[in-house]
């Protein structure tokens, strides 16, 4: 009993949309049955493969040993925010925003150990960084992968549609994090030189296989591509594969199931019909604001049933990814991993001015993004 209620607790997102699911169930028994046909298999299959290379990148640690060499060169917490923050941004562009931040955390944490600065802060910097640099990618976050599928278009044009939001939240950010931390002294603990053994046959393998599973996933062969990876793990590195993040692909399942059921009750359908209309800004602040309340997948999932203005939905879940702690899964992950219960409540001092002064102006010049 004790071990299923540890179980539990560990994976308390995902029990959460299951219990919804349970209660929408009761409501509405035909709904609830029938969103098992609208689940999109694609975009889970390839973030399920997604998750499996992924997590073979973070166990290889070269991302540890990288950032730690660079971590060791920067002398103030500026400084040392800025690189940590634009690095957790980069590696989410290819990681997704969740995992990226499974390889970001646990280094701050590390880092911790043998830094005498308090680095709690810049755990929320790097959640915030990891949802601002994942809108540049349809691999970057999970709602970019399932919208990439509908709007059919290319990695490299998804790249040129989501910059403009991008480059703008990115820009905020920078001076967000150049503003509120300081120039105080990074001060090292005597520990500070034990190396880090990297994996280089692991990190190797996992590079090429991100590098052809994107290829594939271009050419639609998502199905095939999650097998065979999987496979190929299974026989060289079986261990990641137990490893894999694998709740992520269930939670995008269980919030398919959620908001396809939600989507079909009647008064939700009038209330998302009256607020949305076919406003291009009107998409993008009502997609925005629910990933507020809901987070920003279960908005991408339930506002598709009533509008397929992909694009202003894509601006709007992304800016919505900061605000409050459940608008992103990311932002669960990172406070979940620090063990620090505060941050729960010190989140919202940072992460809600950010949204506020990102959604005001991408609305004020929307009609030229």
């Amino acid at each position: 009993m004790v071990n299923v209620a540890c179980f539990v607790k560990k994976h308390m997102v995902l029990f959460s949309f299951i219990f919804i699911f349970i209660v929408l169930a009761f409501v509405s028994p035909k709904n609830a049955y029938a969103s098992f046909f609208t689940i999109e298999w694609k975009s889970i299959s390839a973030l399920a493969g997604l998750s499996i290379i992924t997590t073979g990148m973070q166990k290889s640690r070269i991302f540890h040993k990288v950032a730690k060499a660079w971590a060791k060169r920067l002398k103030s917490e500026r400084s040392l925010a800025l690189f940590l923050v634009i690095f957790s941004g980069l590696i989410s562009t290819i990681l997704t925003n969740d995992v990226a931040l499974f390889i970001t955390v646990p280094f701050t944490l590390s880092l911790g150990s043998f830094i005498e600065n308090d680095l709690s802060k810049l755990i929320i910097f790097e959640a915030m960084s990891a949802n601002v640099f994942s809108t540049l990618t349809p691999i970057g976050n999970p709602q970019n992968m399932f919208l990439w599928h509908k709007m059919d278009i290319s990695f490299f044009r998804f790249i040129t549609v989501a910059f403009p939001v991008f480059s703008i939240m990115a820009a905020i950010l920078v001076i967000f994090t150049c503003v509120l931390f300081s120039r105080k002294e990074i001060v090292l603990r005597e520990d500070a030189d034990e190396d880090i053994v990297v994996d280089k046959k692991l990190f190797l393998f996992s590079s090429v296989s991100l590098a052809l599973y994107i290829i594939m996933l271009q050419f639609k062969l998502n199905y095939a591509a999650f097998v065979i990876f999987l496979v190929l793990y299974i026989i060289f590195f079986k261990d990641i594969v137990k490893n894999a993040y694998w709740t992520l692909p269930l939670i995008f399942v269980a919030i398919s199931l959620d908001f396809h059921t939600l989507a079909s009750l009647k008064p939700v359908k009038d209330l998302l019909s009256a607020m949305i209309s076919n406003s291009p800004r009107r998409v993008f602040a009502v997609s925005s604001i629910s990933s507020q309340l809901i987070s920003n997948v279960p908005a991408t999932v339930l506002i598709l049933n009533f509008t397929h203005r992909f694009k202003d939905i894509l601006y709007g879940v992304n800016v919505g990814g900061n605000g409050t702690v459940i608008s992103s899964l990311a932002n669960i992950i990172a406070i979940d991993l620090s063990n620090d219960n505060s941050l729960w409540m010190k989140f919202h001092k940072y992460s809600l001015p950010f949204f506020l002064v990102s959604f005001s102006i991408i609305c004020a010049i929307y009609k030229f993004i």
